[in-house]
C-alpha cells in the first residue's frame, strides 16, 4: 500500500489554489506534486507526476476545460482519480462530468476537510465502501441480465454470461470501448477462464441470435424503430455500447427520482449534504449520489 498519494492540483484562482495546497500538505496522506492554473499544464503535470489524484475546475477560460482533460486522459495507463470543483452545482454539470469520468464532483463554496475527507475515502476506501462497492456491481450485472432477456436473448448461451460482465464493465469505465480485444475481451476472458477469441465468438453469436429470433419490440425499443432483421447486425461493440449507455442513464434517472425523497434518510450515505452540494460517485455504477457534509 502507498505511503503517500500524489496530487495535482488546477485550478484558475490562485487565492483558492494557496489555501488548498496548505490543507493539502497538512496531512502525511497527500504529497503535493504540482499546482497549475488551466488544463494545458494539468494535462501536463499528470504525464510528468503520474499522480494518483487530480482535482480541477470544472470551468477554464484557456481553451481546454476540465472535461477536454479528463477526455484526454481517458485510455491512460494508470488512469488518476479525478475530482471536479466548481461554483455551478446544477444536474446538467453534475452528469456531464459523470459522463466523461469524472470520480466525484463538489460545488464551491465547500469546507476543506470535508473534501480532504471525501478524496480519503476515493483514494484508501474503508471496507465498507469495498462492501458498498461490491454490492452495486452485483445490482448493476442484474439489471443487465434483465436487460438482456427482456430483448429475448437465452440466458443458457456462453455469450449471454459473457456480454453480462463486459456491459456492467462498461458502464463503470467506458474507455473499455477504444480497446475492445486488448482490454474487454481479455479482461472477461480472464474473469471466466477463457480466451479473447472465444468470448468474442461467443458474444457475437449471442447477439445474431437475439437479432434474428428475439423480441423485436423490445429491439425496436432499445435501438430505435429503424431495425430490419434483414439488414446488418450490431458489433459486439455497439450491441455493448448501446446497452451500457441504457443502464449508465436509468442510473442516473433513477438517482434523479432517489433525491427527491433522500432528505427523510438517516442512511449516511444517502443523506443529502447540507450547506453545499456534494456529490459521490459510485466507482463501479456512473451515478452520483448524496453525501452528508462532515
Amino acid at each position: 500500500m502507498e505511503s503517500s498519494f500524489g496530487v495535482v492540483v488546477a485550478d484558475q484562482d490562485r487565492v483558492f489554489c494557496q489555501a488548498l495546497a496548505s490543507e493539502i500538505v497538512a496531512y502525511p496522506a497527500f504529497r503535493l506534486l504540482a499546482v497549475v492554473h488551466d488544463g494545458f499544464r494539468a494535462l501536463k503535470a499528470v504525464e510528468k507526476h503520474d499522480p494518483r489524484l487530480l482535482i480541477i475546475d470544472l470551468v477554464d477560460s484557456s481553451g481546454m476545460d476540465a472535461i477536454a482533460v479528463l477526455d484526454a486522459l481517458n485510455g491512460r495507463e494508470p488512469r488518476p482519480k479525478s475530482v471536479i470543483i466548481s461554483a455551478r452545482a446544477e444536474d446538467s454539470y453534475i452528469a456531464r462530468a459523470v459522463a466523461h469520468g469524472a470520480d466525484y464532483y463538489i460545488a464551491k463554496p465547500f469546507d476543506m476537510s470535508a473534501l480532504i475527507q471525501r478524496i480519503t475515502q476515493l483514494l484508501q476506501p474503508s471496507p465498507g465502501w469495498q462492501y458498498l462497492r461490491e454490492r452495486r456491481q452485483r445490482r448493476v450485472e442484474h439489471r443487465v441480465a434483465q436487460l438482456l432477456r427482456r430483448l429475448g436473448m437465452p440466458s443458457h448461451f456462453l455469450g449471454f454470461r459473457y456480454l453480462q460482465t463486459a456491459i456492467a464493465m462498461v458502464v463503470d469505465d467506458p474507455s473499455l470501448l477504444n480497446h475492445v480485444t486488448r482490454s474487454l475481451y481479455s479482461e472477461v476472458a480472464r474473469q471466466h477462464g477463457s480466451s479473447w477469441s472465444k468470448v468474442e465468438r461467443s458474444m457475437r453469436h449471442a447477439v445474431e441470435a437475439t437479432w434474428e429470433k428475439g423480441d423485436l419490440v423490445a429491439i425496436h425499443g432499445l435501438f430505435g424503430h429503424a431495425v430490419d432483421r434483414d439488414r446488418a447486425k450490431p458489433t459486439n461493440c455497439a450491441f455493448i455500447a448501446r446497452l451500457a449507455d441504457h443502464v449508465r442513464m436509468q442510473a442516473r434517472l433513477d438517482w434523479h427520482s432517489f433525491s427527491d425523497t433522500a432528505d427523510n434518510t438517516n442512511d449516511p450515505l444517502t443523506s443529502v449534504s447540507q450547506g453545499g452540494s456534494c456529490m459521490w460517485k459510485s466507482a463501479v455504477w456512473h451515478v452520483w449520489e448524496p453525501v452528508p457534509r462532515s
